[in-house]
């Protein structure tokens, strides 16, 4: 399969992307991930997830069992 890009903005609605990741995570999907600064403040606000972009890990966003 064709890996997938998924870019997360700044909307609201960051718990959708998350699940997103999670669904093609277990599914064995290869996924190339952007975030931007203001997503991460999202994220914060509604998921209490604290991400840097200075040291970014796209699985701090799954959980540790799909790691």
């Amino acid at each position: 399969m064709n890996p997938l890009v998924v870019a997360i903005t700044g909307a609201s609605g960051a718990i959708y992307s998350v699940r997103l990741l999670e669904i093609l995570a277990a599914a064995g999907r290869t996924v190339h991930l952007t975030i931007s600064p203001a997503a991460t403040e999202v994220i914060h606000q509604e998921l209490g997830l604290k991400i840097s972009l200075d040291n970014f890990n796209p699985t701090d966003l799954l959980p540790q069992d799909d790691q």
